[in-house]
């Protein structure tokens, strides 16, 4: 009920519900559900001491990590033929009428006619959290967005323009990622030279000197950022919530004085506080500086979805694009 009434513009259409003790708690649950809000009970899964899809920290290990085999998905899908409608969720699912689409909304914008630029986007077990949105409309803004692992490859691939380093999980990967000698060279190379970059949380983690994980081990990393990301050995360095943020003065993707919303969620944490003369944000909530901007290089713990903020995608794509044609003729 609480989901149905925070937005009554929202329209649930079903419920399916997780970690159920069997058929009779089902039933329950269905008679509760369907009686108090008219939402349609499609079915459940089982609460397994088995889990077929591994969890860490507040949600599910990320698909990129490839922790889940092909016969527990096929168990899984076995189990949702037995306890959910499929035949009321694709009646609902066709019953949906089409989006609409107002001339607000920044996709509406036409794909640039200029040329196109690559920018290089960290995408493997390690760094693997991105929002679809952000991703397209960096596309739409004429990037063409090259995949590349700090984890498994030794270079970085050649007539780049930009680099992108997204949220995931450095720490469970940091002796890997710190054994990629000649990666972290490749990358520390290029930001010394100037090139865009923008990193998230996990990125940002990477690119300090060096991580230092729960048991006390501390591993080197590019070192572009004069800090090092230390870990939490407990729930209580758990660091989320919602943002809003002003910029303290122009980065690669906003302005000062404009204002950008994302989310923080992490374990860890700078082990010294930045300066407000190299941070990037300041908070509107509590006036914590948050992130770190220096030229071409902005890095934070805040996630942003570029659909809030779609001249950041158009930024970012502006300046790879200055980098590459600038570096071609030197």
């Amino acid at each position: 009920m609480g989901f149905q009434h925070l937005d009554p513009e929202v329209h649930i259409a079903g419920v399916i519900a997780n970690r159920v003790g069997g058929t009779g708690h089902a039933h329950l649950l269905q008679e509760a559900i369907e009686a108090e809000t008219g939402i349609p009970f499609l079915g459940y899964f089982r609460d397994a001491s088995d889990k077929l899809v591994p969890e860490r920290h507040l949600g599910l290990v990320p698909t990129a990590e490839r922790l889940v085999s092909s016969q527990q998905l096929a168990a899984l899908g076995q189990q949702f033929g037995q306890t959910c409608d499929s035949e009321k969720l694709l009646t609902l699912a066709r019953e949906v009428p089409p989006l609409e689409h107002s001339s607000q909304d920044p996709f509406s914008l036409k794909e640039t006619t200029g040329e196109h630029v690559n920018i290089v986007i960290a995408q493997d077990e390690a760094f693997n959290f991105y929002y679809p949105d952000t991703l397209d409309l960096l596309r739409l803004a004429g990037a063409e967005l090259v995949p590349f692992s700090p984890l498994h490859d030794s270079v970085l691939p050649e007539q780049i323009g930009g680099i992108y380093i997204g949220g995931g999980f450095p720490e469970e990967y940091a002796h890997r990622l710190s054994a990629n000698e000649s990666m972290r060279a490749a990358l520390a190379r290029l930001l010394h030279q100037g090139i865009p970059c923008y990193a998230e949380c996990g990125g940002f983690m990477y690119l300090c000197q060096s991580i230092r994980i729960a048991s006390g081990e501390e591993l080197p990393m590019v070192g572009a950022i004069a800090r090092q990301s230390v870990m939490s050995n407990d729930r209580g360095g758990l660091v989320i919530g919602y943002r809003e943020a002003t910029a303290l003065r122009d980065t690669l993707l906003i302005h000062q004085g404009e204002v950008a919303r994302g989310h923080e969620f992490h374990y860890s944490c700078l082990d010294a506080p930045l300066a407000r003369e190299e941070a990037a944000y300041e908070f509107t909530a509590h006036g914590q500086v948050e992130g770190f901007a220096q030229g071409n290089l902005l890095a934070t713990y805040v996630h942003l979805s570029f659909s809030g903020f779609p001249l950041a995608a158009q930024r970012f794509v502006a300046a790879a694009r200055s980098w590459q044609l600038h570096s071609e003729r030197e």
